[in-house]
Parts: C-alpha cells; structure tokens; sequence
C-alpha cells in the first residue's frame, strides 16, 4: 500500500525565502532505513530530517544526506525545531508549558531550546586529535597551495572524522576550486569526513571566522551554510 507524507522544505539560519540552509523535514514513523534514504535521495538536498517517536527524548531525529545516514546535522535540527512549533497542534509529544525539546540522535540526546522565533541547540563537544596522514594529497584535491598554510596551525580531525584546515587568507578561501570526484575518491578510501577550510579573516570584522565545508563522499560537494562544523 502506498504511504503518503508532506514533506517540508525548511530554510535554516534566515528571516528570507530561498536563502540560508535548506533541510527537508518529514515525520517518520513506520518509515525504514531504506525508504528514508530514498526520499533524501529525492530531496536531494544536503539533509533531510525524519522525526519519529522516541523513549528516551522527546522524538527521535534522523539526517540523511542524498548517499547516506549522518550522527549530526545542524541546520536540519533548526529545521526541525521550527517544523515541530509550526505544527505543535498535531505532536502529543511537543513539550506543553516549556520551550525546551530533545532529541534523541546518533550523537547522543541533543538538548535545544525555543526563545520565540530563535531556536538554540546544544552541539555535542568532539573530540579532536592532530591530522598529519594525508596532508599532501588532501591539499592537492582540495585546492590549496602550500603558501595558503600557516605552519602555526596544524591540520585537525574531530571524532566525527572532520578535517579543518587554516588558510592566512580570505581570499585564498575564496579562491579554492577542489576537484570533487578525486575528494570524494580520498574520503571513501580514508574513512573522511568533511573538510573544512576556514580563516580568521573575515568578511564582516565583527565575525570570528569565514569558512566552507566540502563534503562529497557525503554525497554533497559543498554545504551552503553548516551548523555543526563551526
């Protein structure tokens, strides 16, 4: 029997239509892993997000990229929270009498909270360790000359397999044009993450850093705007 959903394109990180970061949203309850995986695919968007019933949190949440499951993604849990206050009527589950929600996740129980039209989510600490194993070819692939590196910051992976990259230069960040299929290749065969390449240097000096995240063996080459990573 055929199953209907409503599926919800959320704008994460905006005030404005068609800007920010795009999440799918749906709930899902009595959907499997591969039918949830099918409908990313769909999307076609860096993540979308299934919500479903949860013992343990207030729902459990679910991201799935294009290609596969991931542990966390930031702008599809903003997405979520703004999904589960529009629509709070039909949710037994949606915390009457307080604006603080869990969810349960392969990261662990991520704790959020509502300040009117402001969602606040509390991102799980990583750990992290020196990344030296495949700095030539990483660079390579992604891009970047040796004179962009600043020897005082070392190459570093979180535990979710992330890599960060300093670069001295915004304009040097600006300039990256990496070939995706090789990253992708590398990532695959090494058990990468994402990488990401930042900077202090800044576009508005007010701002900490200025990045970007390249993540093609997650089926994404790049995230518009990514939560989790910074």
């Amino acid at each position: 029997m055929a199953k209907k959903l409503k599926i919800f394109q959320i704008d994460s990180f905006t005030n404005k239509a068609f800007s920010g970061n795009p999440a799918g949203v749906t709930f899902a309850n009595g959907l499997s892993r591969d039918e949830m995986q099918s409908i990313a695919k769909e999307m076609n968007l860096s993540e979308t997000a299934f919500i479903s019933d949860s013992e343990k949190a207030n729902y459990k949440l679910q991201w799935f990229t294009p290609e596969t499951e991931v542990e966390l993604c930031g702008h599809g849990t903003i997405a979520s929270i703004h999904f589960l206050k529009e629509n709070k009527a039909r949710f037994k589950r949606y915390p009457n009498g307080t604006e603080h929600l869990r969810f349960e996740a392969l990261s662990g129980i991520l704790k959020c909270m509502i300040d009117g039209n402001t969602y606040f989510m509390q991102i799980p600490v990583m750990d992290m360790e020196l990344f030296d194993k495949l700095n030539p070819e990483l660079i390579s692939v992604v891009g970047i000359d040796k004179k962009m590196l600043d020897d005082k910051y070392p190459f570093i992976q979180l535990s979710n397999k992330n890599v960060y990259i300093y670069l001295k230069k915004l304009k040097d960040l600006h300039s990256l044009e990496p070939d995706f299929k090789a990253l992708k290749e590398l990532s695959l065969k090494n058990n990468l993450g994402g990488v990401v390449v930042f900077t202090r240097e800044t576009v508005d000096k007010d701002n900490f850093a200025h990045s970007s995240y390249f993540t093609p063996g997650y089926g994404i080459d790049e995230d518009p705007v990514t939560g989790s990573t910074n």
